[in-house]
């Protein structure tokens, strides 16, 4: 007996298994977005194309002299993103739709790292990055009086660790300044991690801005005790001292001193663990180690003379069986901390919080991906667009990146075409909203570039290439035959512009498998219609009989893809 049916899992996520039959689900290049409507519509999901991505041509000549490292937009709604070795300011200019690029200023490292940047916030804001190296930078984001790029540039030297590692003490006990490769900045206080350590340092409130880089700290005698004027006991004599100077006796920049010279500090609470990854998100700091998290909140502080100094509480927010393996995962979107996790007894997943116990957000088939991949390459970022929260984690090792949406729980995976003309991993490695845009950059890529709902082909012009490798289709493990397959999707809807010239009737591959997805058939072509075939239909016929029917669709022609569902015809046989 011939029936039609509405296959609706063609529209779905990604759950592609280590066998076929447990799971051979991929959305490549698609991700589902949830459709309201009226009561009774035929569909209530789509799956949509990504993005295209179009290079950003700036007024003025911009040169870059390598790949992206980081990328911040800051509060005075200018992207600002390290290049290479050099800083650049971007501006937007939303009436007359041009960008401008400024180079900043070049920064002498040793490092090649991925930035991380912060603002300090308050009067004369200043825009804050860390390298992994034993300096912090600092730039003032508006220019005051005039000043030149080398006056608005500051470097600091990082604190000097209080607590030596045991690295440091097997070789004598040598001191050194700590290598942050975190920086936040929370109600003023510049926070930075020691990633060989269980120690983190901030300073007080708002020490960046305003309008002098000095502190008054108190004078202290050669024992350490507080030094009155003469014939007081008790106005303490004081001296104004620059941030970026050294204290002798600690050899620390003063930003990071308080009033006693001492260091600003605090060490994990719960558990000796390294600090991989230091994020602000919703007023609350976490605090990852490799295999523990720490959410702490700010709370103030009074001594005896009155004196007012911040502290951090972490409220029994602690959590030991789970940690942050690779800071480089760690990213804040939508107000959500999410990470790459891993528990003390080695498991891996991908996991979420927003100030309470982190809970599990990837799949088994992701978890069996990360299980045993070097992790130390990996990156990640995040970014909201139409409604979609977005976390996209890049594994170089099995040259494969995937993509969580918080609007609908689902996982898909990203590629990128190469040279050879086959797909790998997603090249970016950032992403900011800037001018009511998104904008990517990697670190192998130098060039910045913005995501463009009306360009359907990557920054190189190489095509994207969308694939829906459907869940099996089975007719209670019966066979069965498949008359024809129709495809339900935006037909006839191609822009008819010369640049799409190829494309107009844009062509769908179909491949079949009968055997739940291990093998697949011959190519089967469909066409999507020419501009204005509204009631074209994308069918194929004559499929064939099996057991375990897979259906795989690819679209590489450069067209705004969103399918809605699948109208399949097939025929019930006896069973045997």
């Amino acid at each position: 007996m011939k029936q039609a049916r509405i296959f609706a899992n063609v529209v779905g996520g990604s759950y592609e298994a280590d066998v076929n039959i447990a799971g051979c689900s991929v959305s490549q290049n698609l991700y589902a977005e949830s459709v309201q409507g009226s009561e009774g519509q035929y569909y209530t999901s789509a799956l949509r194309s990504v993005d295209g991505e179009a290079v950003v041509q700036f007024e003025n000549e911009v040169e870059f002299s390598g790949g992206c490292r980081g990328l911040f937009t800051a509060s005075n709604g200018k992207l600002y993103g390290m290049f290479g070795f050099d800083l650049f300011c971007f501006s937007y200019d939303s009436q007359l739709k041009t960008y401008t690029g400024e180079l900043l200023c070049h920064i002498e490292s040793a490092s090649a790292n991925r930035v991380s940047f912060a603002e300090s916030g308050g009067i004369n804001s200043q825009l804050i990055w860390v390298d992994g190296t034993a300096t912090l930078y600092s730039y003032a984001i508006e220019d005051k009086n005039g000043a030149g790029s080398e006056e608005r540039l500051q470097k600091f030297n990082t604190p000097n660790r209080v607590y030596l590692t045991a690295g440091q003490i097997a070789a004598g006990g040598n001191d050194e300044h700590v290598c942050p490769t975190f920086v936040n900045s929370l109600n003023g206080a510049i926070i930075v991690n020691d990633p060989e350590n269980d120690t983190w340092y901030y300073t007080e409130p708002y020490m960046l801005g305003g309008t002098t880089f000095t502190k008054n700290i108190y004078e202290l005698d050669s024992d350490g005790n507080i030094v009155y004027e003469d014939g007081s006991t008790y106005k303490v004599k004081t001296k104004e001292v620059g941030l970026d100077e050294i204290d002798e006796s600690s050899y620390t920049s003063y930003l990071w001193l308080d009033r006693y010279s001492k260091p600003i500090y605090q060490t994990s609470e719960y558990q000796a663990d390294k600090v991989t990854a230091m994020r602000v998100c919703s007023d609350f700091l976490f605090v990852f180690g490799s295999n523990s998290l720490q959410i702490y909140q700010q709370t103030t502080t009074t001594n005896a003379s009155g004196y007012s100094s911040l502290a951090f509480s972490s409220s029994g927010r602690n959590f030991r069986d789970i940690g942050c393996e690779h800071g480089d995962t760690c990213v804040v979107v939508n107000g959500t901390v999410v990470f790459l996790g891993a528990s003390q007894n080695g498991a891996r997943g991908i996991f979420q919080s927003s100030g309470a116990y982190p809970t599990l957000i990837s799949t088994s088939a992701l978890e069996r991906e990360l299980q045993g991949v070097k992790l130390d390459e990996c990156f990640a970022y995040g970014y909201s667009d139409n409604g979609h929260v977005f976390y996209i984690i890049t594994i170089p090792s099995i040259d494969k990146t995937f993509c969580y949406d918080f609007m609908t729980s689902q996982w898909h995976t990203r590629s990128t075409r190469k040279d050879d003309g086959t797909d790998g991993m997603h090249w970016a490695e950032h992403a900011q909203v800037f001018g009511n845009s998104v904008h990517i950059a990697g670190r192998k890529v130098s060039a910045l570039v913005r995501l463009d709902k009306n360009k359907f082909d990557d920054w190189r012009g190489f095509p994207i290439v969308k694939k829906r490798t459907c869940p099996i289709l089975t007719n209670d493990y019966a066979p069965f035959i498949i008359n024809d397959i129709q495809l339900v999707w935006n037909t006839g809807t191609t822009p008819d512009r010369n640049d799409l010239a190829n494309a107009k009737n844009p062509v769908v591959m179909l491949e079949v498998s009968r055997d739940g997805g291990n093998t697949y058939g011959s190519e089967a072509w469909g066409f999507g219609g020419l501009t204005g075939m509204y009631q074209h239909r994308t069918i194929w016929r004559g499929i064939g009989m099996g057991t375990f029917f897979v259906l795989r669709f690819t679209i590489s022609d450069r067209v705004k893809v969103v399918i809605t569902s699948c109208k399949i015809s097939t025929t019930r046989l006896n069973r045997f």
